[in-house]
């Protein structure tokens, strides 16, 4: 769904007793790792060959039964998502039964195939937020990271399309090297069409193991300098004057006695939040693809059960014990997952956070 920062109030209630329940409340549905862009950094995106290989999309009626499933479970949320959701087979027709069954739709898309027909759709049956990744400030910028020549372009006129219905909108971006230039014009984007933007300015290095093989993501991510300071930039952002008071607050954070114990999964990965693969593999994120159930042959209310058990016995990452810049760091327990699997160790996001601390240190 959309960002828990976000919620209204009532929305954070719900998802907090969800949470003291571990009760499933957020659904995600990965409906297709199918794209009409070939970005640099993705660890999801899978050619048409490679999905049938792999058995083929899950059909319709599939996703419809894991839909009554989770209604009864009682999911409110529910996020489409992929590679790129829109490309899924009859998407206004499962789109119009979620919405039916009285779920709170999100939709994450690269906004290029949000045609008229798909903003009459979602203007005539409202989702709760259409989030869209921006990639860059121009044509460009597009070609060179996703290979779509007039992917701005189009992604402008989504942003217009849904805007012109009164449809709630937010950007996300991923930085990389090959789009690092473009952040103040993608600021100044967000800015002018008075939307939210989310940056993420850590690139993971993973790729999902049917993935691997295809293309490596570390030469893709911003140096540690780029990255702790782009993540600053848009706090700063963000924040406005707020962000003096921010700065001090992240410092105060080296005074508290050092974290004495590893880091688990402390977002609502495995506690009220779930994601279903588009091969049907129940998982606590979109970032982690185990531990996992297979919900094609399996009640997705006993496969939940099992994923929040598997979840709270998870093996902590014991390499930040002790250290006194957790709460500046706030790296999550995949991307340390992530960075000893493929670097052997967590040394990256140390060195972003060291390097954090100190530009926090030259802004007071």
């Amino acid at each position: 769904m959309h960002d828990y920062e976000d919620c209204l109030a009532i929305e954070r209630r719900l998802i907090d007793k969800a949470i003291e329940r571990r009760a499933l409340i957020t659904g995600h549905f990965e409906l297709t790792p199918l794209c009409n862009f070939s970005c640099d950094m993705c660890f999801i995106h899978m050619s048409k060959h490679q999905v049938e290989k792999q058995g083929g999309l899950l059909p319709l009626v599939q996703w419809l039964n894991f839909a009554c499933q989770l209604k009864e479970m009682g999911v409110l949320f529910l996020l489409l998502s992929g590679g790129e959701p829109l490309l899924f087979p009859r998407f206004p027709e499962l789109y119009a039964q979620l919405k039916k069954m009285g779920f709170i739709l999100t939709i994450n898309t690269n906004g290029t195939l949000i045609t008229e027909d798909v903003a009459e759709l979602f203007a005539r049956l409202v989702p709760r937020r259409v989030n869209i990744t921006l990639y860059g400030g121009s044509n460009e910028t597009y070609l060179r990271l996703c290979g779509a020549p007039h992917g701005f372009d189009q992604c402008v006129e989504a942003v217009k399309r849904l805007r012109d219905r009164h449809i709630d909108v937010k950007l996300n971006c991923t930085l990389t090297r090959k789009n690092q230039d473009d952040f103040p014009a993608i600021m100044a984007f967000a800015d002018e069409m008075q939307l939210p933007v989310t940056f993420n300015s850590y690139l993971s290095p993973y790729l999902r193991k049917a993935c691997q093989g295809c293309r490596l993501l570390l030469p893709e991510r911003m140096s540690v300098e780029d990255t702790a300071r782009t993540a600053l930039e848009y706090k700063q952002h963000e924040l406005g004057e707020r962000f003096s008071l921010f700065a001090q607050l992240q410092l105060q954070t080296q005074e508290q006695p050092p974290a004495d114990k590893g880091v688990d999964l402390e977002c609502h990965a495995g506690k009220s939040s779930g994601w279903i693969t588009w091969q049907g593999h129940l998982t606590p994120c979109v970032g982690m693809e185990d531990p996992w159930y297979d919900v094609c042959h399996m009640p997705i209310a006993e496969a939940w059960k099992k994923l929040v058990n598997d979840c709270e016995e998870i093996e902590r990452h014991e390499e930040c014990v002790g250290c006194h810049l957790r709460g500046i760091c706030q790296a999550c327990y995949s991307a340390l997952r992530d960075e000893k699997l493929v670097c052997g160790g967590v040394d990256y996001l140390c060195q972003v956070a060291k390097e954090k601390e100190r530009l926090l240190r030259s802004c007071l």
